[in-house]
């Protein structure tokens, strides 16, 4: 859908494939999306595969088997496709929005806590420029590698939230004793 950013992964398509990329797509959804990604797969056969179905099973092998996850949502409240690539030590390339933006830090911007690439404004070319540089730090290995550990150590469990959330409402409470006696 319209939301998922699905036309900035399509529009990208050509230029990935020159710059050697290999992308899978599946789901299904809006018809027009549907028909541009077979296209796609037909027009690329070696590098383009797409599957119109929803199978949870093959969309968890998918994230395990990639070097990176394409997450150009519009908007995203939450967002748990990221979480999951963070999970297999696959990198996520997202737009800065909503709960991507929460869980996504830019390594360009922070190379040692980073946890994905992050482009800020929602257009093709830097979408683009996003996945280029994914691929730039994917071809060095060892970078990479590090990267990819860094994600799978990343903790959005329920036990986490709360611990973060005791902490904070206990620094409340002793800015609100030190200020207010």
């Amino acid at each position: 859908v319209e939301q998922k950013g699905v036309e900035l992964i399509l529009s990208i398509i050509p230029e990935c494939v020159k710059a050697g990329m290999q992308i899978v797509i599946l789901g299904v959804g809006d018809p027009k999306y549907e028909a541009a990604a077979l296209q796609y797969a037909q027009q690329y056969p070696h590098n383009i595969y797409y599957s119109s179905r929803f199978d949870d099973r093959l969309a968890h092998q998918i994230y395990a088997g990639s070097d990176a996850f394409l997450m150009p949502s519009r908007f995203e409240p939450c967002g748990i496709g990221q979480l999951i690539s963070f999970k297999y030590g696959t990198i996520p390339v997202v737009y800065k929005t909503g709960g991507l933006a929460d869980t996504v830090g830019d390594v360009d911007a922070d190379p040692q806590k980073g946890s994905g690439f992050v482009f800020e404004h929602f257009s093709q070319k830097d979408f683009f420029a996003s996945v280029v540089a994914a691929q730039r730090l994917f071809g060095r290995q060892a970078s990479w590698q590090d990267l990819m550990k860094r994600v799978m150590r990343l903790n959005f469990s329920w036990k986490e939230s709360a611990r973060k959330y005791v902490a904070l409402y206990e620094k409340a409470q002793r800015h609100a004793r030190e200020r207010y006696g």
